[in-house]
């Protein structure tokens, strides 16, 4: 009789579709198989212990068909186990796949902090199990966040992780199929769209509060966090750009600034002359008071480079500090702002777009479309009843 390595069993995929299973016989050997959409591929031998893969990544969820059939003439009787990957194994085998596609360490922990808390989701749910993950779970467990107090926005992000994840247990997998992707026809939420902007005042009293701290402190944090404001107001980026920001990036004889933003792309942006007078100013103080110039330019006392979440903790304290009622204060306003004022200018969309470094225009023309102040402002100057007496 032939070994299991040399047994063709595609055959026999109508009986095990679209699961892993494990086949044993009356004869006393057995293999492992994993049953893809097209085809079965043999993956271990040996009943009843188990290829390790299998035995600590997958559980035994159902036993079903005991037929005799005939391979090579011999009479073997097939017993089909059900095997069910589980959660916990899933992730560390999406996270082992994300490394592989070099996604930034940005990216990748956004990925497993969202999985983990869905994981962690399941787990109080009693769902142990990928498969058992169906489409009306992950709305309770949508909905379940919109009751913690997350708006559409952040419950859309959470979702669009989830598809990432559950399309590659798909596509690559191919544990699910896209009938049985849990994710596939689970629709976003409907979004309030709305931009919000820094008055001049707004500006005026954050400035102000640092420049208080730089003359009566002279420490790091009221210079760094002084320049950082006039920094995102004049160069428009996203706050992973400025934790990024090396000083080898910043080209102040030529005034370009290199960004390196999402999906990995750097690029240009110019610097105007009142920004090259701040980083001059801002550099010097910096090699005052550090040893050695650090490599990125904004840093925590130590010289080590701030973090996404360092500098969203800083905005954090500077708005219970300036207690706006009107306005968000993020990092990210800033750059609303920056491209509000270019708006109001009088800049193009083609402009703003180069400015932002958005990768579709669309995203830009929302600006244009939403801020109702500086579009009536032209259409007073530029309506087409202005040429009659009326």
């Amino acid at each position: 009789m032939r070994t299991p390595e040399s047994l063709d069993i595609t055959g026999y995929s109508e009986i095990v579709p679209f699961k892993i299973r494990y086949l044993s016989t009356l004869t006393g050997w057995g293999s492992v198989v994993r049953a893809h959409y097209r085809s079965l591929c043999l993956m271990a031998q040996g009943f009843p212990a188990i290829h390790p893969l299998i035995n600590n990544r997958w559980s035994i969820t159902d036993t079903f068909i005991s037929q005799k059939t005939t391979i090579f003439k011999d009479t073997i009787s097939l017993k089909v186990v059900v095997f069910s990957m589980l959660f916990k194994f899933a992730l560390t085998e999406f996270k082992a796949d994300r490394e592989y596609r070099n996604v930034s360490d940005r990216t990748l922990t956004a990925y497993m902090n969202q999985l983990n808390e869905f994981h962690q989701y399941c787990v109080n749910h009693d769902v142990v199990n990928l498969e058992d993950c169906t489409a009306s779970f992950i709305k309770q467990y949508l909905l379940h966040c919109k009751e913690k107090g997350n708006n559409p926005t952040t419950v859309n992000t959470k979702l669009h992780i989830l598809k990432i994840f559950f399309n590659y247990f798909e596509t690559e997998m191919e544990v699910f199929t896209p009938k049985t992707n849990p994710t596939k026809r689970i629709i976003f939420a409907k979004e309030e769209i709305k931009i919000e902007v820094f008055s001049d005042a707004h500006i005026k009293q954050m400035l102000r509060y640092y420049q208080s701290l730089k003359y009566r402190d002279k420490s790091l944090y009221a210079y760094r966090d002084y320049f950082m404001i006039i920094f995102l107001l004049g160069s428009a980026c996203r706050i992973g750009e400025t934790a990024n920001l090396r000083w080898k990036d910043v080209d102040l004889v030529n005034q370009i600034i290199t960004v390196n933003g999402k999906k990995r792309i750097a690029s240009s942006i110019p610097m105007s002359d009142k920004l090259k007078a701040e980083f001059l100013e801002y550099r010097l103080f910096i090699d005052q008071h550090f040893p050695t110039m650090p490599e990125m330019v904004f840093t925590n006392r130590d010289g080590k480079p701030l973090t996404d979440n360092a500098i969203k903790c800083i905005f954090k304290h500077l708005k219970a500090i300036m207690n706006f009622k009107d306005v968000r204060l993020s990092g990210h306003t800033f750059r609303h702002t920056a491209a509000h004022r270019m708006l109001i200018a009088g800049a193009d969309v083609g402009t703003i777009q180069k400015m932002l470094r958005h990768s579709n225009v669309s995203m830009t023309l929302r600006y244009f479309s939403l801020w109702g102040t500086a579009l009536a402002e032209q259409n007073e100057k530029f309506n087409a009843l202005n040429s009659f007496d009326l």
